[in-house]
């Protein structure tokens, strides 16, 4: 899993802005959660136990789907299904992009993440 980052532009970003404060911690929860495409497990119960593990009052299943559902509607992810399990992701440019890029390498040192210069 790569380290990202959250970028001051996340704190203005007009679509963060419309959304819940639990669905504000949870979209960063996935962005940590992510593998190097942005992709990430929609599994209610493990999102619910890895973003919300201290909360005193636990949230349901029909509250952990409405907040993903108003990420898909604010444009902040997309999801679909892949051999019967419900994948999300994260594009990279919306709005995390990963931390590699800012990472300036030294010369002659290769990038550890496939695809990328």
């Amino acid at each position: 899993m790569p380290f990202r980052h959250v970028p001051p532009s996340f704190w203005s970003d007009s679509r963060v802005g419309a959304l819940s404060e639990p669905a504000r911690l949870l979209l960063l929860c996935m962005n940590n959660l992510t593998d190097c495409e942005g992709r990430f497990r929609v599994d209610l119960r493990y999102l619910r136990a890895q973003a919300f593990a201290f909360d005193a009052r636990p949230k349901g299943d029909r509250d952990m789907q409405g907040m993903v559902d108003s990420l898909i509607r604010a444009d902040l992810i997309e999801s679909y299904e892949a051999d019967g399990l419900v994948i999300g992701r994260i594009p990279y440019e919306n709005p995390f992009p990963p931390m590699s890029q800012y990472v300036r390498r030294r010369e002659g040192e290769e990038s550890r993440l496939p695809g990328r210069p």
